[in-house]
């Protein structure tokens, strides 16, 4: 397989022209050269989804996961216009296949006001299966009577139209292609949709109660919404019970009952899934619009003064880790915009904490770093490693194929190495002189198609990789690396492989640095997690932020800005009953689930027992687990010096 300096793709001809990596997304340039083979994009081509910043305007930020863009007038800034930075913001799929490229902008159709109804609390999901007529998410069961507290679902996958069987039941209202967004269906528990046939949501889970009993099986069999059919569990409605089921999950657990009491609340529920699936093949990595999508959505469900809180399951890995990338200021400035709605959003700390998904060099003038990364054999999927520098850092890199000792050309910023098998680019090496993702400091993207065989005969090698950072500079620079998810939400289809770092004697596997790469922006609670036992978990991700300027040791200890989670919540009962339990998707079963993703329901069921406020007695305080003090949620003290040294006591009850 020969390496080759060469990046020649359908939106630019040429990438190593003109000014096309002086700032753009390394992640597009990929995309381009590859011809979109392994992005999660819809059939028929035209859409590419993209978060775009501007310069100016009431609309910094806007963002559409089917919108359709010039991703010519993107890839060039002498033809951005308004647009100060973008980022491609699909995911990536677990398998093979083709999409294709870019149309014309699109204008948002403006928000509907068909959704904002009632005064309750609102509580937001982002993520994976609402099990919307479950027991445990009911305003009343009284005879034939069952009212859901679900208000509304947007699946931002379209719905299938399902129609229920005789004559006696009607299908559930879907509206296709929400104003304001433009793809996926929404259904509404109490408002009829203008010109949609069907049932509200509400209406239709009436008709498959007799006696008191609701067929949950046979409502979610014909609701057109497949991501609970036949499904013991899902992510999403395990999240839900824990933050706002009734009776609590919680409740047979004496340590966290003054906490988290069983209490039943009133407060709505708006769910937003993320979509499964792309040409039906099954997505792997955060998708960014549709994230920024959801948060909207959220808020636009709610009136003035109608407090929201926003819970947001997921994550990535890779990025800056400063707070600057462009979905990380959309959230920032989406919740600073939105006045009237008071809105908390919380973000978990993240898993990867022990998954050896970051390493750190610190290289000495004229000295070569060598980085081990390790991808697996039979990966449905592309892998990515995203290799992060100050601005000033004069470096160069190439990369050693397995069992290879021939390098790659060597890259440097405004740089781009191919590796080629046949007629197809199967990895690639690719220096923006600044990326779009970040306000400060430079990223080389290594990037490589997946290493399952399938038909085309696409797939890059596997087997240990060796990254090698030559620095020029004449002061010590400190190069952060980090893989990038490669894993399905819990319950989804397909078998994306993770690929890691291993210690060499110039890079080590770090364990800071490892918080969720979305998490670092100034206005979302970011959670922890610690056992009941007093330890915090072995998982969750910690801080601090990469901050320029300063040596790797240096950054450990004066970070400023986010340093770590803002506050620490449980999500174990303990190292052996890993974990909480809380509902499945039917009737009284239950799933034990674990990870960060626990802790941060947890702290929203607090603040919904506080009033949708932060408790007086305890303030957020923008803190580390290392190097600082993270209030506690819940009765449990963590005490595990070993792995966090400096968490403080002080517990939020």
């Amino acid at each position: 397989m020969p390496w080759k300096k060469q990046a020649h793709g359908d939106i630019v001809s040429d990438w190593l022209t003109g000014a096309f990596l002086d700032h753009t997304d390394p992640y597009l340039v990929w995309l381009d050269i590859t011809g979109f083979r392994g992005a999660a994009l819809p059939s028929g081509g035209g859409v590419v989804p993209v978060i775009t910043e501007r310069k100016t305007g009431d609309h910094r930020f806007r963002s559409g996961a089917m919108t359709k863009v010039q991703l010519r007038a993107l890839a060039d800034p002498a033809q951005r216009g308004e647009v100060a930075r973008f980022e491609v913001a699909a995911g990536f799929i677990s398998d093979d296949g083709r999409s294709a490229g870019s149309g014309t902008p699109e204008q948002s159709q403006g928000a509907s006001g068909l959704r904002r109804m009632g005064n309750k609390p609102v509580i937001g999901f982002i993520d994976y299966g609402c099990a919307f007529a479950h027991r445990q998410f009911r305003a009343n069961l009284n005879g034939n009577s069952v009212v859901t507290r679900v208000k509304a679902i947007w699946n931002q996958e379209p719905a299938q139209r399902n129609n229920p069987p005789g004559r006696t039941r009607v299908a559930l209202q879907w509206r296709a292609n929400p104003p304001g967004y433009g793809y996926g269906a929404e259904t509404l528990r109490d408002v009829s949709l203008p010109g949609e046939p069907g049932l509200t949501l509400n209406a239709y889970i009436h008709q498959f109660v007799s006696n008191g009993v609701l067929d949950e099986q046979a409502c979610y069999r014909h609701s057109g919404y497949g991501a609970i059919v036949n499904r013991h569990a899902t992510h999403g409605t395990h999240m839900m019970d824990l933050a706002t089921g009734y009776p609590s999950p919680l409740r047979a657990l004496p340590a966290l009952n003054a906490g988290f009491p069983n209490n039943r609340h009133d407060a709505d529920i708006v769910f937003v899934q993320l979509p499964q699936f792309a040409r039906g093949l099954p997505i792997s990595g955060l998708l960014r619009a549709n994230v920024y999508d959801a948060v909207r959505y959220i808020i636009d469900c709610a009136v003035d003064e109608q407090p929201v809180v926003i819970n947001l399951s997921y994550g990535t890995n890779a990025g800056p880790h400063n707070g600057t990338s462009v979905l990380e200021q959309a959230l920032d400035w989406r919740l600073k915009h939105r006045p009237k709605v008071p809105v908390t959003l919380l973000l978990p700390a993240g898993n990867a904490r022990e998954d050896r998904l970051h390493v750190v060099a610190n290289i000495q003038p004229g000295k070569t770093a060598i980085i081990h990364w390790h991808n697996l054999p039979d990966d449905p999927s592309d892998s990515f490693v995203e290799l992060w520098f100050d601005d000033d850092a004069d470096v160069s890199v190439c990369v050693v194929l397995p069992e290879s000792e021939a390098q790659t050309l060597q890259v440097g910023p405004g740089d781009v190495a191919s590796l080629i098998h046949g007629d197809n680019v199967v990895g690639a090496l690719i220096f923006a002189r600044k990326p779009c993702q970040s306000m400060t400091g430079r990223m080389a993207l290594w990037a490589t198609a997946r290493t399952r065989p399938g038909a085309s005969g696409v797939r890059a090698p596997y087997g240990r990789w060796a990254i090698e950072v030559a620095s020029s500079s004449d002061k010590p620079i400190a190069v952060h690396a980090w893989c990038e998810r490669d894993h399905v939400a819990y319950g989804q289809e397909g078998q994306p492989r993770q690929s890691y770092f291993s210690d060499t004697g110039s890079a080590k596997c770090d364990k800071d640095y490892t918080l969720n790469s979305i998490a670092h922006g100034e206005l979302p609670l970011v959670v922890g997690g610690y056992q009941l036992n007093g330890a915090v978990a072995s998982y969750s991700g910690t801080g601090p932020g990469r901050v320029p300027g300063a040596s790797h040791v240096l950054r450990r200890r004066n970070a400023s800005g986010r340093r770590g989670p803002d506050v620490m919540a449980p999500s174990d009962e303990n190292a052996v009953a890993r974990g909480m339990s809380a509902a499945a998707v039917i009737g009284t079963d239950n799933v034990r689930l674990d990870g960060t993703s626990v802790a941060t329901a947890l702290m929203t069921r607090h603040l919904v027992e506080n009033g949708f406020t932060w408790p007086a007695a305890a303030p957020k305080v923008p803190a580390p687990i290392r190097g600082s003090a993270a209030p506690i949620a819940g009765n449990a003290v963590p005490t595990n010096p070993d792995q966090h040294p400096d968490v403080d006591v002080r517990r939020i009850v």
